[in-house]
């Protein structure tokens, strides 16, 4: 099947005053930031590539943001920069300047961490696989780190599910345990015996999403070696591992609790931010050239395309007053891979001309739907 997108650009002006307050049911905030930060004579290069939860079905993320900043900082933010900029703190002071000696490369310190959405089923549950690595160099004073988690909040319990709730411990129905079953999706090492315990899950669109130890002869040291394996598991294996706990995260019904009301953020960078400004912000070279970009820098030819959906997701973003595209949101998902790389294509946008109040540049919000479909 041939992937071919279609775009709405249609540049949507939020039809709402700064102190109005509407209704919302989903805000991903795609937060990415670098920082190159110094401690004595020590240097750190930090980057975060955070999609941040806002609000989930009408609800207030609260709990979900404070469980991932615990694990990310050891502390509760509950917006992506203000996690940053405590995590910046834990590492130095930014550079501002000149260096009066060379660095020493060998006392740098690498810091990489990111959130993932994995898979979104709405009024049941939303999946994430954070990321926290830390590498030193030999002379460094920090220790290494190397942190991957998978997890799975439950929307209707406003709870972190564990891998107890997704998988089951011991003996399932079928007298097999998820020790023999992990190697039946292990596919490409079939030609050794496997044997895997399963540490961490989370629910994908395809089943399940885990990361195995996996015991494997390896021919090269003549001995068995222990491997870190994480990949999706087959669907047969993911439907004997699913759990009461698990499927009842898609088969409960939705809540009927009303939509979270909420006013927008009316400021950026201390500035105000104009929902329904004199002169909209206009794209380079013309609003007519914006579909033509997404679809010329749209990657429709990964893997991750042959779950993808028909539908819109809706961005959501701020020309600044000097015409800069910033602070992405998807504020109507469809699925975590298409929204991301919406997300991604709409950072390559060139510099717009800004919108106006009174004949002066000023900031500007509005949304930007994108739609995908099919054709054979």
């Amino acid at each position: 099947m041939m992937k071919k997108l279609y775009i709405s650009v249609v540049l949507l002006v939020m039809v709402v005053s700064v102190a109005a307050q509407h209704q919302q049911s989903y805000d991903m905030n795609y937060y990415k930031s670098h920082a190159f930060l110094q401690q004595g004579d020590e240097l750190c290069v930090m980057d975060a590539d955070l999609e941040w939860p806002l609000i989930v079905d009408g609800r207030s993320a609260v709990p979900l943001q404070e469980y991932l900043s615990q694990l990310l900082i050891g502390t509760v933010a509950h917006d992506a920069d203000a996690l940053f900029t405590q995590l910046k703190s834990q590492y130095g002071e930014p550079v501002t300047g000149p260096f009066a000696t060379l660095p020493d490369d060998d006392k740098y310190c690498y810091v990489d961490v990111s959130v993932e959405v994995m898979d979104y089923v709405p009024n049941h549950f939303i999946s994430f696989a954070v990321k926290k690595n830390v590498k030193p160099a030999k002379k460094s004073s920090r220790e290494a780190v190397k942190e991957f988690r998978l997890l799975t909040y439950d929307i209707q319990r406003e709870t972190v599910m564990s891998r107890e709730d997704l998988l089951k411990k011991s003996m399932l129905g079928t007298g097999t345990k998820v020790e023999e079953l992990v190697p039946l999706a292990l596919d490409e090492y079939g030609e050794y015996d496997i044997v895997g315990h399963v540490e961490e899950a989370c629910r994908v669109q395809t089943g399940l999403y885990v990361r195995a130890l996996a015991y494997i002869y390896e021919e090269a040291y003549d001995g068995w070696q222990w491997y870190t394996i994480t990949g999706a598991l087959s669907t047969k294996v993911s439907k004997i591992l699913m759990s009461k706990a698990g499927r009842q995260l898609s088969e409960s019904k939705p809540s009927a609790e009303p939509l979270l009301t909420f006013a927008p953020d009316s400021l950026w960078k201390g500035e105000k931010i104009y929902l329904q400004p004199e002169e909209k912000p206009v794209y380079a070279n013309g609003n007519n050239t914006l579909a033509p970009f997404f679809v010329s820098n749209m990657h429709v030819t990964s893997p991750e395309w042959d779950h993808q959906k028909n539908g819109t997701s809706r961005l959501a973003f701020i020309v600044d007053k000097e015409g800069f595209p910033c602070d992405f949101h998807i504020i109507s998902p469809l699925t975590p891979h298409q929204d991301r790389e919406v997300v991604r294509v709409a950072r390559l946008m060139s510099r717009w001309t800004p919108a106006k109040q009174g004949g002066q540049p000023v900031n500007s919000r509005f949304t930007l739907p994108v739609s995908f479909q099919d054709v054979e």
